[in-house]
C-alpha cells in the first residue's frame, strides 16, 4: 500500500533516544560492511542545491532515497521509502528536509558523546541556521546541564538565536574556543575560519558544514594535528574536511578518543544509511499506530 506521511504526522514519533539507537545501529552496520551506499547525487544551481542519497541493508526490508534541497534560507525535500524485495514503493515522506535536518543533529550528538571530553567545560556552536538549531534542540537533551555559548559570522543573527533559544553570545571566536572544549561547526563557508591555535587540548570539534566540494570550515593544520573521525571516508576524503589536509581518517565506529589532551574531529558529510535508519522508524511507528 503506497501511503504519503505528512511532516505534521511524523512528528508525534520523533522521540530522540529512541531515533539516536536507530541511527547509531545503522551506522555501526555502514561501518562492519552491512550497507548498500550509493554515490551521493548532487544537482547544483545558482541559487542553491539538490542532494540524492540512498541507502540498504545488505539483507534488509526496505531500502530509501532521499531527495534534500537547500535554497538559501529554505530546505525541503522528501524520503521514498520501497520494499527491497519487490521494488514496490511503500511511502512517501514529505517531511520538508526536516528528517534531514534532524538525523543530522541526532548524529552530531552521537559524536559529541563519543568523542568529547569526559569534562565538558562549555559547549560552543558555531553558526545561526537551521542545522544550528537542530544541534542545539539534541545536544540539549544528552547535555542538560552544560553552558552553551554561540558565535556568528553575522553578529546581529547570532544575537537573535542566543535571545530566542536563552543561550549565551560572544561577539568573538577566540571568547567561544577559550571556554568550549565542545565545538559543533555548522556554516557554509568555504574558507576557515577556525585555526589550530585557537584549540584547546581536549577538545572535540564536529565539523557539519562540509558537504560538498568547496566547502571547508577548519584550517588544514587543525585537521592534521587532530584525530579525525568520518561518517564515510569516501564522502570525507573527495569532499568533508578532511579532503582538505593529509590526514589519517577512520570511520566513526571504529576508532575512540586514546587521551584527555588531545584534539578530535569528526567530519560529517551525511550518509544515506542515517536517512533509511530515521525513515523507517518513523514509517514503521506510523504502521503501529493506524
Amino acid at each position: 500500500m503506497n501511503q504519503i506521511i505528512t511532516l505534521e504526522e511524523m512528528k508525534p514519533h520523533l522521540q530522540i533516544p529512541p531515533l539516536i539507537e536507530a541511527i547509531e545501529k545503522g551506522m555501526r552496520a555502514f561501518s562492519e560492511g552491512k550497507v548498500l551506499l550509493p554515490p551521493v547525487g548532487h544537482l547544483p544551481f545558482k541559487l542553491g542545491d539538490v542532494h540524492v542519497k540512498s541507502a540498504a541493508y545488505i539483507d534488509g526490508e526496505v531500502y530509501v532515497i532521499k531527495i534534500a534541497s537547500s535554497f538559501g534560507s529554505i530546505t525541503d525535500g522528501m524520503m521514498l521509502l520501497f520494499c527491497q524485495k519487490t521494488g514496490h514503493p511503500l511511502a512517501v515522506l514529505l517531511d520538508e528536509g526536516y528528517l534531514t535536518e534532524l538525523r543530522t543533529g541526532i548524529v552530531g550528538a552521537i559524536c559529541a558523546k563519543r568523542f568529547a571530553s569526559k569534562r565538558i567545560e562549555g559547549i560552543g556552536i558555531i553558526g545561526t541556521g537551521n542545522q544550528a538549531f537542530f544541534q542545539l534542540k539534541v545536544l540539549r537533551e544528552i547535555f542538560p546541564h552544560e553552558k552553551i555559548i554561540v558565535w556568528g559570522r553575522n553578529k546581529n543573527k547570532a544575537k537573535t538565536f542566543a535571545k530566542e533559544h536563552k543561550i549565551t553570545v560572544v561577539d568573538h571566536l577566540d571568547e567561544l574556543t577559550k571556554t568550549c572544549n565542545l565545538i559543533v561547526t555548522t556554516t557554509s563557508a568555504h574558507e576557515p575560519f577556525l585555526f589550530a591555535h585557537q584549540i584547546r587540548p581536549g577538545t572535540h570539534i564536529t565539523a557539519m558544514g562540509s558537504d560538498q566540494i568547496g566547502k571547508q570550515e577548519l584550517d588544514t593544520t587543525l585537521i592534521q594535528k587532530a584525530r579525525v573521525f568520518v561518517d564515510s571516508l569516501e564522502q570525507c576524503l573527495a569532499f568533508g574536511e578532511a579532503s582538505h589536509a593529509p590526514c589519517s581518517p577512520v570511520e566513526i565506529f571504529t576508532g575512540k578518543r586514546e587521551t584527555e589532551e588531545e584534539i578530535t574531529i569528526a567530519d560529517l558529510t551525511g550518509v544515506g544509511i542515517q536517512d533509511l535508519a530515521i525513515a523507517s522508524y518513523v514509517y514503521h511507528k506510523i504502521q503501529e499506530t493506524t
